[in-house]
């Protein structure tokens, strides 16, 4: 059965609060055995929603879900046990326009659009170029107010089964676009997030302590990582540690930050396919860490990644472990990456890093693409970890690293800027032809 929220009242003017009639027609799908609610064309300006299970939200071509600009519409911060917030650091804080708690058998589809309101939110943007790594080389923007907090992940899904993800767009985020945390059976297809290049903590997809994930055919293009694999677990209340059996593909995909951010949380993360990508901006584009903070603690293990062309990236693979954790038994295959430095691999703990395997990769170092210059080319060259900026393949403390079948070249304008092809510190490695 089909429920119209323009049957309960809601009205496409874009002004007027619809959260009352939209989730009106939420709650009577659920309550009758389930269906689909209709978003028809036209903006719906909303308060948080609760979707419920068995319930899939549509929203019809055209059709545009507008996050209300006050607060008060919004959640309260103990709308669920794993709820958290991020105010001292990157100033948004638990509210969001869609909650799925502990719901099944539920999907969100469509055409339309979920637009999070971060055009009203967002202030100026400021230059930024942290430790000169070309992240957020547009600039960097947070909220006009600091001293208040702005909305966080527009859509959650928290403890939840069966899920679908179809088609939908969502832009203009205030934070992190989509969000799963402890959740099983999950479906991302034909999915895209717009967000402006210069808007901080931004995500377009996060992936947090999940298992059996597919994300495939997306177009992401944001202005922090635009997918993250996690294993944030200390929020959640089901216990889940591992993030597993995830695969994605067939995407498009740009950031300002870290195209790929895997690692998150103290966990584990492992059994994940990433094939058939085109990655055309980042700061780094596949960025394995065990540790974000001081607290992290990730374990890294059985990872494939194939068939991969990135331009416009600042490093095409970074793998840095610390806190004796590991990062081993991954394999990047069939790679043409054009950037304007090489790849790192670091271990602060001998061999944690192990058996790597990189086949068939081309690797073209070509000169820093404007905001950038020749000159920030070589300050990144100079900075602070200048042994790790001046090889094409630096590695330190790792132990079963192969290469096979690697060709490299540095455009002629910068290869002042590099010592070798490969420096090797303490670390196993065989290099084939």
């Amino acid at each position: 059965m089909i429920y119209d929220v323009t049957n309960f009242g809601a009205v496409p003017d874009n002004a007027s609060v619809n959260t009352s009639a939209i989730q009106s027609a939420i709650d009577a799908c659920h309550e009758n055995g389930g269906g689909a609610v209709n978003i028809p064309a036209g903006t719906f300006v909303t308060g948080t929603l609760y979707l419920k299970s068995n319930v899939e939200l549509h929203l019809e071509m055209n059709a545009r879900l507008l996050a209300s600009p006050n607060l008060d519409d919004y959640n309260s911060l103990d709308v669920y046990p794993e709820n958290f917030s991020c105010v001292e650091s990157e100033g948004w804080e638990g509210r969001h326009l869609i909650i799925a708690h502990g719901i099944k058998n539920a999907a969100i589809t469509g055409l339309g659009t979920i637009d999070g309101g971060a055009a009203s939110i967002f202030g100026e943007c400021h230059p930024f170029q942290a430790f000169h790594s070309y992240i957020w080389s547009y600039g960097l923007t947070y909220q006009k107010d600091r001293s208040l907090p702005r909305p966080g992940q527009t859509v959650v899904f928290i403890d939840c089964r069966n899920i679908r993800i179809i088609d939908i767009t969502i832009e203009n985020s205030p934070c992190w676009c989509l969000f799963f945390h402890g959740c099983e059976n999950i479906q991302v297809r034909g999915y895209k997030a717009y967000n402006r290049r210069d808007w901080a903590n931004t995500d377009g997809i996060d992936i947090d302590t999940c298992k059996n994930v597919t994300v495939s055919d997306c177009i992401i293009d944001t202005g922090d990582d635009a997918i993250a694999i996690r294993c944030d677990s200390a929020h959640l209340t089901n216990g889940r540690t591992v993030c597993e059996n995830i695969t994605i593909t067939n995407c498009v995909l740009a950031s300002s930050s870290s195209v790929f951010r895997i690692g998150v949380g103290i966990g584990e993360i492992r059994n994940v396919l990433i094939s058939n990508l085109m990655i055309h901006r980042g700061g780094k584009a596949f960025n394995m860490i065990t540790s974000y903070s001081s607290h992290g603690h990730a374990l890294i293990e059985d990872i494939r990644i194939h068939n991969i062309i990135s331009e416009n990236v600042y490093l095409p693979i970074y793998m840095r472990e610390d806190h004796d954790c590991y990062i081993k038994n991954i394999t990047i295959s069939d790679y043409h990456a054009k950037a304007f430095a090489g790849c790192i691999f670091v271990s602060d703990g001998p061999g944690n890093i192990n058996h790597i395997s990189i086949k068939d990769m081309h690797l073209s170092i070509i000169p820093t693409s404007p905001p950038f210059t020749t000159a920030d080319q070589e300050k990144n060259c100079t900075n602070l970890k200048a042994g790790e900026s001046q090889y094409l393949f630096y590695l330190k403390n790792t132990d079963h690293i192969s290469f096979q079948n690697l060709r490299t070249d540095v455009d002629e304008s910068v290869q002042g800027l590099w010592k070798d092809t490969f420096f090797l510190d303490h670390s196993d490695s065989t290099i084939l032809p």
